[in-house]
């Protein structure tokens, strides 16, 4: 490099030096002396500017004076930019059109704020989140005229099930699943769990459900959880709440690893064990798969990888949902793990063979009733009440006729 670059280099870098002293400096004596200042971290940023000075004077070297095949390797790599950048442009502008008349479209319900949503999750190395411990929120829900939703959590992460009368309950009931077990959108006396409670005046409920939750979840929470612990009566039963959107968060597609910025269980394909969560046990994985899922490219032609579901796919979630009932068995000491399917999601042949191969106790309800005729009026994702209440009168009463209670 010749000397006039380096006299150029060396009075820019100690210009910056100077400049993040004198930040330091000012940050150690009139902030609290931690390096940082309006939330920046001085000294990192420091170092990234030095970085990217370092970086910019040598390509401008190589591109003035370094060899030809450098200079169009540049070119190449600049042009390639270029042309990504363009079309990611191009396709922003064709998402933004689409989004304006989905907006226009759209039922002022369908896009309601949802209050119970906020500051109810918490981070978790296990889980990826979980529900803040001792929550509890009252909201004006559209789906009652004169009443409130009451969303509230326990100390375990656990949704509360209300005592619906003064029973001996010595058996315990364990509810596992995503949102649907959890009952988003509905009252604490409006879930499955009470209702099923309420049928069965021995039994008392447990909630370990939550939004956005899979196999995985419930696998890693027995995997790394006392949940024996957490439940002070001796004999009952726990049952696993599936719906078919569970294939893409176990797998997990790319659509799901993006939706959920990689906040869910890393699973150990080979040994069935969960090992912290996916977004930073598989971090270089992640990166690539949320940079391209988000890109407008890959938006606007609705690119996810898989494509469709194939046999390994449902063989995993089986899997998963296998080994979650031996956690349970190995926790509980006894066998007693069941499996529903929810109203609105039809097993394929294929997931079928799969769970008959297994000797999970399957409740299967996928026909039960049509789901779009049960949902919330402002969330057209969720069942209302009614869905929870039919689901559970069905389910008490096959497990009356098979002596399960």
């Amino acid at each position: 490099m010749k000397i006039k670059y380096w006299s150029v280099y060396g009075t820019v870098l100690l210009a910056i030096i100077v400049i993040f002293s004198g930040l330091i400096l000012y940050e150690y004596f009139l902030g609290n002396g931690d390096g940082f200042w309006n939330g920046i971290n001085i000294r990192i940023l420091a170092f990234n500017t030095i970085l990217i000075l370092t970086f910019l004077f040598i390509l401008v070297n190589l591109l003035k004076s370094g060899p030809r095949w450098v200079q169009n390797a540049f070119l190449v790599i600049f042009s390639i930019f270029i042309t990504v950048q363009s079309i990611e442009l191009i396709f922003g502008l064709l998402i933004k059109v689409k989004d304006q008349e989905k907006k226009h479209l759209a039922s002022p319900l369908k896009s309601i704020e949802r209050p119970d949503h906020k500051n109810v999750s918490i981070p978790d190395d296990t889980l990826g989140f979980r529900a803040r411990p001792n929550w509890k929120y009252l909201w004006k829900s559209p789906e009652f005229q004169d009443g409130r939703t009451v969303s509230s959590i326990d100390s375990l992460s656990r949704r509360l099930t209300p005592d619906s009368g003064t029973f001996v309950r010595d058996k315990y009931a364990l509810f596992w699943g995503c949102s649907y077990t959890y009952g988003d959108g509905v009252s604490d006396e409006e879930t499955m769990p009470y209702y099923f409670q309420k049928l069965a005046k021995n039994y008392a409920a447990a909630n370990y459900g939550y939004m956005a939750y899979s196999p995985l979840q419930t696998l890693a929470r027995l995997q790394h959880e006392n949940i024996r612990k957490q439940v002070k009566e001796k004999n009952g039963f726990a049952v696993y709440t599936y719906i078919n959107d569970h294939i893409d968060r176990t797998i997990p597609s790319t659509l799901w690893v993006v939706f959920q910025k990689g906040l869910f269980p890393s699973l150990n394909h080979k040994t069935m064990e969960t090992d912290g969560v996916f977004a930073r046990k598989n971090h270089v994985l992640y990166d690539c798969i949320y940079w391209l899922g988000n890109s407008n490219l890959f938006n606007y032609f609705r690119i996810v990888y898989p494509w469709k579901h194939g046999k390994e796919h449902y063989q995993l979630v089986v899997n998963t949902i296998a080994k979650a009932r031996k956690e349970y068995v190995k926790q509980f000491g006894n066998d007693q793990f069941y499996l529903i399917i929810f109203p609105g999601s039809p097993l394929s042949s294929e997931m079928k063979e799969i769970l008959g191969q297994t000797d999970l106790k399957i409740f299967d309800y996928s026909d039960l009733f049509k789901l779009e005729d049960y949902t919330l009026t402002f969330d057209d994702a969720h069942p209302n009440a009614q869905a929870y209440e039919l689901v559970m009168n069905r389910f008490y009463e096959d497990m009356k006729k098979q002596n399960l209670l």
